[in-house]
């Protein structure tokens, strides 16, 4: 449906194999994810991200930096309406 709202965080990347790594973590602790392109507003990186629930990005930063998974560029919220998509950074000095 047109007017239809969803709202999602990503985590987002300079290299795939990060993603990749990631997405292999957090589903090992099922939180539920995937793989999608990243969206145009944040036109760095390679191409992917992560995408994951918003009320799991504490626990996903934190994932994050026990990992070590590297190439990280931010965390992002994204709200879709229709065919508006809004990209919000996520504030964090811990990863930059």
């Amino acid at each position: 449906m047109l007017n239809e709202k969803e709202s999602f965080a990503i985590a987002a990347f300079r290299s795939r194999s990060s993603v990749q790594r990631l997405e292999m973590q957090l589903r090992r602790l099922r939180i539920p994810c995937s793989i999608i392109s990243t969206p145009r507003d944040v036109s760095l990186g390679c191409g992917l991200s992560v995408r994951f629930e918003i009320n799991s990005l504490p626990i996903v930063m934190s994932e994050l930096q026990k990992s070590g998974i590297p190439n990280l560029i931010g965390f992002y919220t994204v709200e879709r309406q229709g065919y508006s998509t809004r990209v919000t950074p996520v504030r964090t000095n811990r990863f930059m």
